[in-house]
């Protein structure tokens, strides 16, 4: 019979602590596995025998061995994640660079969404040179497949669902692919890449939703992962940090959700733009194949700005049958997953016109209240700040340009507010949204940084905007920008900008606006 840790003496459980020592440091490795069994059975339920256990196989050099103890423990006692944070910058500060990369990403397998993981994985990426790997794990929360690879051991191993079985998986193509070519009409924007590569012509995704009986999702605020009913990872569907949950052997039992079941959840839900381009859509998505009425539950991940349950109403969900999660593994009897195309950001011409038609004619337009030109301000961003921001303002003053704050207007404020204008000024940001509810040949003069993105101008082209662009220098001798998160503190290259003024008049002048 086995003895509970409070039978346990003080003496017998430091005479296997110390017998699993030398038996390792002997390298007598199954003497030293049975010592450790041993051990686990006399105290079940002691998050720090795991702990220790996981610590003395981790100081020989054998992470194959230690990681289950350091996963089984976070698994049963997820509260000690301290433990975890503590541990990983004790290892950072001796150099064990290697072993924490390793160390935190199976630590992820067992909790996907630990920011803690995120960030030492980053630090470490940061000291070996490795910027833009260490930039996505910092900033974005994800984890690149090639920093899996190269310092993942054991290797993480999974099963993908290379073909979707006609009895396992269904897909129903509701729009086909769309190819757009985008001639600018501004010779100036043909000189930069972003812009002038689509002078070729992009594809987009089709529109489909892919049903599963007896399907899987896993979903978090930076993944999500569909499975089949075999476990299977079905790609098309699924995004983010999938490898870390498809090669868990430590999620929680799943949730078993009856009925019909859409998961409508996506990585960076909690973005504006993302939210209103990659998952409201999917509403109008379900509603050209399925009676919504039907629907038992729809999973959206938890964004805690108070427009979500304004914007469902306006779309006719039933809000009763709405769940917004933090983090959710459930097994489906009939999952259903909308998929619009929203690859690297590019916005489909289909996902427009449906928003356009959701909310335009729903949004009483009369007000004369607000400005038909005004400067979205981003003063109160903590990234990527135009640091000559007063001066701009009081250039565009002069042309009759108003500052706004949108994020402090309610959704239906909003949209009244971009479909009254007849020219806007913004810093690129997810403030510029909204101007998919703009009138056709609303000016929009979008201010960069040192990087380009094409993102709204995709869209201006998909609505019949006027669209132009100014792009600023990165600001001279800015101080790094820190990320203080989960106790770290890890240094980042400075975004924040500048504008020409001379080159803001130029551009206003050539859009007709002065």
């Amino acid at each position: 019979m086995t003895s509970s840790s409070q039978d346990a003496s003080p003496e017998a459980v430091e005479t296997l602590r110390l017998m699993v020592a030398l038996s390792i440091a002997e390298d007598q490795l199954e003497q030293a596995a049975d010592y450790s069994r041993s051990l686990i059975e006399l105290c079940p339920d002691q998050p720090e025998t795991y702990l220790e256990l996981g610590e003395l196989w981790l100081q020989y050099h054998h992470p194959e061995i230690a990681m289950p103890y350091f996963q089984k423990a976070l698994q049963n006692w997820p509260e000690i994640t301290s433990f975890y944070e503590d541990f990983l910058k004790s290892l950072i500060e001796s150099g064990d660079l290697d072993t924490v990369l390793n160390l935190s990403i199976h630590l992820l397998c067992v909790q996907p969404d630990w920011i803690p993981g995120f960030l030492a994985i980053g630090y470490c990426l940061q000291q070996k040179g490795r910027h833009n790997e260490a930039q996505s794990c910092i900033s974005m929360k994800l984890l690149e497949s090639r920093v899996i690879e190269d310092c993942a051991d054991p290797k993480l191993e999974w099963q993908v669902a290379h073909e979707l079985r006609q009895d396992d998986i269904s897909v129903a193509q509701i729009y086909p692919s769309e190819r757009y070519r985008f001639p600018s009409e501004h010779i100036e924007l043909i000189n930069h890449q972003s812009f002038s590569d689509f002078n070729h012509g992009f594809e987009s995704e089709p529109a489909q939703i892919i049903t599963i009986h007896n399907g899987y999702f896993w979903l978090d605020a930076y993944t999500r992962v569909i499975f089949s009913s075999e476990h299977a990872v079905v790609e098309s569907a699924s995004s983010g940090n999938v490898a870390l949950v498809a090669s868990s052997r430590y999620l929680p039992e799943p949730l078993m959700l009856e009925g019909n079941i859409v998961c409508c959840g996506t990585r960076y839900a909690y973005s504006y733009f993302h939210w209103l381009f990659d998952v409201v859509p999917k509403i109008g998505l379900l509603q050209e194949q399925e009676d919504l009425r039907a629907i038992d539950r729809f999973i959206f991940n938890k964004n805690y700005e108070n427009f979500q349950h304004q914007v469902f109403e306006l779309v006719d969900l039933n809000l009763d049958k709405l769940s917004f999660v933090n983090k959710i593994y459930a097994k489906c009897q009939r999952l259903l997953i909308p998929l619009f195309s929203f690859n690297k950001g590019y916005v489909s011409q289909s996902v427009c016109h449906y928003l356009r038609r959701a909310f335009l004619d729903k949004v009483n337009a009369g007000s004369n209240r607000y400005p038909r030109r005004f400067y979205i301000s981003r003063g109160h961003a903590s990234h990527r700040r135009l640091l000559n921001e007063e001066e701009i303002i009081a250039i565009i003053d002069r042309f009759g340009f108003e500052v706004v704050r949108p994020e402090k207007l309610s959704f239906t404020e909003q949209v009244n507010l971009f479909q009254q204008a007849s020219a806007i000024v913004a810093p690129h940001g997810a403030g510029l949204a909204n101007i998919v509810f703009c009138q056709p040949h609303t000016k929009v003069i979008e201010l960069f940084g040192h990087q380009i993105l094409n993102y709204y101008w995709i869209i201006s082209n998909h609505v019949g905007l006027d669209y132009y662009y100014v792009q600023g220098e990165l600001a001279q001798n800015a101080p790094p920008i820190i990320t203080e998160e989960a106790g770290f503190r890890i240094p980042q290259a400075p975004l924040d900008f500048t504008v020409s003024l001379t080159s803001l008049l130029a551009v206003l002048e050539m859009a007709g606006l002065t």
